[in-house]
């Protein structure tokens, strides 16, 4: 390098620096010729010498097969990010994942459960001026730097009206990415604490809102229902004066079509309509009751307490639907309360009534297709099932990479 009377080096010098003849001009920070990454900082990373700026391999936590790394260079991760008003860096052995909860503390715990599970290096104290819910760009400003893809994070939002949360993704069709992820809307936590979930037990419901909000973010990530179709079904109770003919028959259910159908107690496979129709008679004196009493029901609340005793409202879960697979998945839904019994079908159908507080909430990603507890082989059957083909195994599902392609349902 040549310089100048005053001693300074020559800024425009193309002469070689002294111990080094192939470089001609000072990097700052210290680095090699084809990085923007501080020797220092690869070393004190214990990166090697081969480790490039546009580097993205994590491979922990294991997912998908194909899904290494979390969309973030090595070169993004070392400027880093700024959570909670501080600048931090990007998790060079674990894939980062990044949530703008504008719900608060009520999310937290439901948070920590998705961590746990997904052992994702999760980052949920971003604020609005740190992450923007209209693009959810976490990489942006990053014009001629080492980058992969336009990564993002998501956002959390509380919705009032609901009875539990919802995720929206821009294609229904396909396993979400963060990217491809709109919103996440969760019900407040007291609306959720309301919701009588008679199947779940009595140490499983104060956990529901935590497992709904770890529920809805599992899809932001490639996560899916062990099935699809199960849904909420009417039957008729049609007592005996209701029935044609000089000769009173005995009370019975049909569903939304007409077609008799027929409800069993699970445990002892007994016909329950004999206790379907005591509660309808009990219902009638009561109104009755309160009619002579002259305290009579406002007419709305008689027309309400009579209608609730003859049109009956069942979940019904179907095998290889929402309710099949491993029952200790954290994606299974687990609010059924009947099911029906194989080898019948309409317009004969029979089901089974499952009993209050035998559902298990669900807590983990499950590792198999198959059913387990009470979906696996058991007395009088199983209730669901195992999952839909190429659902459940939820835990080979993970993905945060927005450049991994995210497969069609």
């Amino acid at each position: 390098m040549s310089t100048d009377l005053s001693g300074l080096p020559t800024p425009n010098s193309e002469e070689p620096l002294k111990g080094d003849k192939l470089q001609t001009s000072v990097r700052l920070p210290k680095r090699a010729k084809d990085s923007f990454i501080a020797d220092g900082w690869k070393s004190s990373k214990g990166l090697s010498s081969d480790v490039q700026d546009k580097d993205d391999k994590e491979k922990e936590p294991q997912g998908l097969a194909s899904c290494d790394g979390d969309g973030l260079t090595v070169y993004e991760e070392y400027r880093g990010f700024i959570e909670n008003g501080k600048h931090i860096e990007g998790n060079l052995d674990k894939k980062d994942f990044f949530i703008l909860n504008l719900i608060g503390a009520d999310a937290e715990p439901g948070i920590w459960w998705f961590t746990d599970f997904t052992q994702l290096e999760v980052h949920k104290d971003l604020k609005e001026d740190e992450m923007s819910k209209d693009d959810r760009l976490i990489n942006g400003n990053c014009d001629k730097c080492p980058h992969r893809v336009a990564q993002h994070g998501v956002y959390m939002e509380e919705v009032a009206g609901m009875s539990g949360g919802a995720t929206e993704i821009l294609d229904d069709k396909l396993r979400a990415r963060p990217g491809l992820t709109l919103r996440i809307e969760i019900a407040p936590r007291m609306a959720v604490d309301a919701i009588n979930r008679v199947n779940l037990s009595s140490l499983d419901r104060p956990f529901l809102y935590d497992k709904i909000v770890a529920h809805e973010l599992g899809h932001s990530v490639g996560l899916e229902h062990h099935g699809e179709g199960d849904v909420i079904q009417k039957f008729s109770l049609i007592r005996p004066e209701d029935q044609p003919g000089p000769v009173l028959g005995r009370p019975y259910l049909t569903d939304r079509g007409g077609n008799p159908v027929t409800l069993l107690d699970e445990y002892t496979e007994i016909d329950v309509i004999d206790r379907l129709y005591s509660a309808y008679v009990s219902a009638r004196a009561y109104i009755q009751g309160r009619r002579d009493s002259g305290n009579p029901l406002a007419p709305e609340s008689e027309a309400e307490m009579e209608q609730g005793t003859l049109v009956l409202k069942y979940s019904v879960g179907r095998p290889s639907q929402e309710h099949s697979g491993a029952v200790e998945c954290i994606m299974r839904y687990n609010y059924a309360t009947a099911y029906p019994k194989e080898r019948t079908q309409s317009p004969q159908e029979v089901f089974y009534l499952i009993p209050p507080g035998t559902e298990p909430l669900g807590s983990q990603l499950c590792d198999t297709a198959s059913g387990t507890g009470t979906n696996a082989p058991r007395w009088p059957q199983p209730r669901f099932f195992g999952a839909a083909t190429g659902r459940g195994n939820c835990s080979k599902w993970v993905c945060v990479n927005d450049d991994i392609p995210p497969g069609r349902l």
